[in-house]
Order: C-alpha cells, then structure tokens, then sequence
C-alpha cells in the first residue's frame, strides 16, 4: 500500500513597503493589519527603525502574538546582526530564501544591552514547529517588484558578507583630509597676510615749484689736506692713477729677399776735370737700372791727361784703376751682362764699367716691420684712450669723489713686441702697458660749499635746496700751482623750494586710497605734481605703515 505525503499547506504572503520615516509603532501596526500570516517587511535603506535592538525585540513579540510569520526584505549591513540576534528571518530580495542570519561576532555581556532587552527571555524565539510550517524556504515569496534586485545578503553557509556600499568610515582618512583642509586654511591665512599687510607698497612722486640759484665759487684742491677747509676754501683731492695694459695682434707685412748677393768688378778711368788724384773710398756705390753695387776697395787714380787733337781726355795706366762689388740687395735680379755704371758723388768724367754680375739669388719671407708694430701702437692708443678715460672717471666716483676730467694724461707707453722687427713671423703681438692720472676732488667737501654758497641766496626759513646741481657742475680754470695744489673754479645751478616734511606726508596718507593721496597732497603749498605706484598690483590704496611709503621729491622737468 502506497503512502501518500501530506501536501504542503499553502499559506498567503503579505508585502509591506516601509517608508523612511516610519516609527516602530507605526510598522507594528502594519503587520497586525494585515491578513496573511506570512508578512514581508521592505526596508528602505538607512532605515533607523530597525537600527535597534529593542524595536527589533517589540516587533518580533508582536508579530508572534498576532500569529504572523515575519520576513525582513533588507541587505543594510547595521539590521543583519540584530536581526540574528533576535532570531528574525531576512531575505535580500521578495523573491530570496529567508534565513536567519548570525549574530554579532562579539559575545555581548548582559550590562551592554538595553535595559528593556535584558529583561526579555531568550526563550523569545520562533518555536521550531512555527519555522517548520509557517516558512517554507523552498518557496519564494512572489510580490511584484519592478525594482532591481540586489545581491543576496546571505550566502548559502549562512554567513553575512559586507555591504560594498556600505562601509565603516576610514578615520586615518578622514584625519588626513582634516589636517590638508587645516593647513590649506593657514596657507590662504597666511597668504593673505603676506599680500594684504607684508607686500603692499607706495611710491609717491612729489614735483614741486623751483627756482634756479646760480653759484660760482673758486676753490683749491690739495692732495695733501686731511679734512675741508672752509675759510680758505681748501677741498681734499686725490691723483686717481690707473694703469692698462693693452694687447694687440697685427699681421706682419714686411717683405725681405733671403737670397744671396751678386757681385763682379768695375773698372774706373779718370777723365774728369779734377786736378790731381781722384780717391774713390770702399763702399761708394754704383748703379745701372736701378740696381747699386757696392764697392769692396779704396780705388785711386791719377790726374786726367787731355791731348790733341781737340784735347781729348787719353788716359794712361794710372788714370785706371778696379774694385770688386757687391750687389746692395739680394736677389738674382743683380745678376747684370757687362755695362757701364754711374759712381755715386763723382761727375760723369769718373767712367765705371762693369763686368758680368753672377751670385745672386731670391728667396722672399715674411718679416716684422716697424710699419707693422707703429700700425698696433696706434690701434692700442685709439682705442684705449676712451676707454682709460672712462674707467678712472668710475674709480673716481667710487671713491666718492667728482673727478675733473681736463687733468686726465696719461704717460709715455711702454711697449714690447713679440718677435722684434726683422723677424720672421706671420703676426706680431705688441704690448702696451699704459699709465693714466686724473685729479679728482672730494664730492661731499664740494657738495659743502656749493650748498653753503646757495643758502646765501634763498630765504632759509621758507626754501630748502632742492637740488644742488654738482651732477652738472662745470669745471674751469684748473691751474696746478705746486706740484700737489690746483686751483680751479667750479660753476653750478641749484634749485630751492618750499618747504616739504616727508614724515608728515607719510602720517598724512597712510591707509588713503589713490584719489584721497592726490586731494591732499595737490592742496599742499609748493606743490605742482604728484605721481602714485601702488605695488604689487593688486594694491588699490596706500599702506597703513608709514615705513610702506616712499617719498621721492623732484623739480619737475623744464
């Protein structure tokens, strides 16, 4: 006989949609409204009603005393540890198996749970023949749901996995991300500071009315005196000394004939009108064709002797006489056929006939001549003269003194050249070592008499110097009078003005923007123009610290 099984009883399903907001009475109440006995609870995410442990607790007591069987449609990671603790059934979609899920991973001591949950019994747990009957896991809980299911909360073992949206904060984080935040606030802080209260400056331009105050005074400058003398007019002075040494490469462009000399005989015959003997000394020199022999001997020859018909010179043995000769120059072009010469300092009765010419031969070098090295010394003059000039009047200024330009000299050259004319070269390098002076007289002693000389002249009271016009000064009359004394005369055109206390002008416009500078500083006497420089150029006003501003006073530009 067959035994047939029971067929499953089938029970209805409820779904209920929780919404955000809804308190735990409010959910009870729903699930005693309805008429399934299976009831399926959606929660919504971040639902705080069910993010505790004793609303857990009330809601599972009130659904077994209306005899509902109770399923928690969730997968917030902080309601699947409560729910196990209580024993609820929670299923990740309407259409998963149910399960109950683990408790926490922690053993939770009974002072740690809630009063009103340590006084429940843990005997509050579905019984056995209700999980057996009332839930059948193999059958899904069938609601329409168009939402899109999400991955099951718990995996068949019947462990919890973590919610991937869900995750505990990272305070090494969040740390990091505060202090960034906390130093970016310092660095715009400081930033701030530094453009608004460090960096801002001012410049103001004041070009105030002038008069011109003409001053010419004679003065003496003394290289010896210590300090100024203002009753004698007595300024300190100095030799301002600068030595250059000056380089300079030419190419050499001498010519010379290496070559050996030609050389023969000539033969003299006296017919000249000289009484007595004729004397021709060693050395004396023919020419034919612009080629000069040299005679080697002394040649001396007797008195000429003319005779009929129509008294012809008929000279006799002693009348002639002979030297050797050498070619002036080398080259081959004093290899010469036999001619006659013309003998330098006798008239043309003195006959010279030559013989051949042989020997001579040409080998042409490049050679250093004083054309070649007077060519450098007049480069190195030209062009360090200025330059010299220049640099003596800088070593002046630098000194603090003005230099009178009419002293300036300068010494003999001393010159060397490498290699020395006739040698064979290609260049020559010629050194010039070069001494320069100039008298330059002490500009705060000449500043004092100028300035004395202009006050003289202006009302002290109202005017100050505005100008005292030594960068213009004309220098004249400068006479050495021994050797280390000038005299010299000195004419300049100062300016003076009103009045103008940079101190007062800064307390003044401190802090004013560019419009309040101008009205207060155009309404002061003397004052003809202003210029303003805000820097840098996001300054729109004129810094509070008075050490900001800058004050230049000019004349203004005639």
């Amino acid at each position: 006989m067959t035994t047939k099984e029971p067929a499953k009883q089938s029970v209805s399903k409820d779904v209920i949609y929780i919404d955000v907001d809804d308190e735990i009475t409010a959910v009870i109440d729903k699930v005693q409204s309805s008429s399934s006995k299976i009831v399926a609870l959606v929660l919504p995410k971040r639902a705080a009603v069910m993010q505790s442990i004793v609303n857990m607790k009330l809601l599972k007591r009130s659904a077994e005393s209306a005899n509902k069987r109770l399923v928690l449609v969730t997968t917030e990671a902080g309601v699947l540890p409560l729910a196990g603790l209580v024993g609820l059934h929670v299923a990740s979609t309407p259409q998963s198996k149910p399960a109950i899920p683990p408790p926490p991973a922690t053993d939770m001591e009974p002072a740690e749970i809630d009063s009103e949950v340590a006084s429940l019994s843990d005997a509050d747990t579905l019984p056995a023949a209700v999980t057996a009957t009332a839930i059948d896991n193999d059958a899904p809980i069938e609601i329409d749901n168009d939402e899109k299911p999400v991955k099951p909360a718990i995996a068949a073992a019947g462990t919890l996995p973590l919610n991937k949206k869900l995750r505990v904060p990272n305070f090494n984080k969040f740390r990091t991300r505060l202090i960034a935040v906390g130093l970016l606030v310092v660095f715009l802080l400081i930033g701030w500071f530094v453009a608004f209260k460090i960096l801002p400056k001012a410049v103001i331009t004041v070009r105030t009315d002038s008069v011109n105050v003409a001053s010419d005074l004679k003065l003496v400058a003394s290289t010896e005196a210590n300090e100024i003398d203002i009753e004698n007019k007595i300024a300190r002075a100095t030799i301002q000394n600068l030595k250059k040494t000056d380089v300079q490469k030419v190419p050499a462009t001498g010519r010379e004939d290496r070559g050996t000399k030609a050389s023969g005989t000539v033969t003299f015959t006296n017919c000249t009108n000289t009484e007595g003997n004729v004397m021709i000394p060693a050395g004396t020199g023919v020419s034919n064709g612009g080629v000069t022999f040299i005679t080697q001997a002394d040649v001396k020859l007797d008195e000429a002797r003319y005779g009929p018909p129509g008294n012809v010179c008929r000279p006799g043995s002693g009348q002639i006489g002979q030297s050797r000769v050498v070619a002036q120059s080398n080259g081959d072009q004093a290899n010469l056929s036999a001619r006659a010469y013309n003998v330098a300092g006798f008239d043309s009765g003195l006959k010279a006939q030559g013989s051949d010419m042989s020997g001579g031969t040409s080998s042409i070098i490049t050679v250093v001549s004083q054309a070649d090295i007077d060519s450098a010394r007049q480069k190195t003059a030209s062009a360090g003269l200025e330059v010299a000039k220049q640099e003596i009047i800088v070593q002046s200024k630098a000194s603090r003194a003005t230099p009178l330009e009419a002293t300036f000299a300068s010494a003999e050259p001393m010159t060397t050249t490498a290699p020395g004319v006739g040698a064979e070269a290609s260049e020559v390098t010629v050194t010039t070592v070069t001494g320069y002076t100039m008298l330059s007289v002490n500009s705060d002693d000449l500043k004092q008499f100028i300035e004395t000389d202009i006050k003289s002249k202006i009302n002290s009271g109202t005017q100050v110097i505005l100008g005292n016009g030594l960068n213009q000064a004309i220098f004249k009359d400068i006479e050495q009078q021994r050797n280390k004394t000038y005299n010299f005369g000195v004419s300049v055109i100062g300016s003076a003005g009103v009045k103008q206390d940079e101190a007062e002008i800064r307390q003044a416009v401190k802090g004013k923007k560019k419009g309040d500078v101008e009205t207060i500083l155009n309404g002061r006497p003397g004052v003809r123009e202003i210029e303003i420089k805000y820097s840098p150029f996001w300054v729109t006003r004129t810094p509070a610290d008075p050490n900001k501003i800058k004050i230049n006073f000019e004349q203004p530009t005639k």
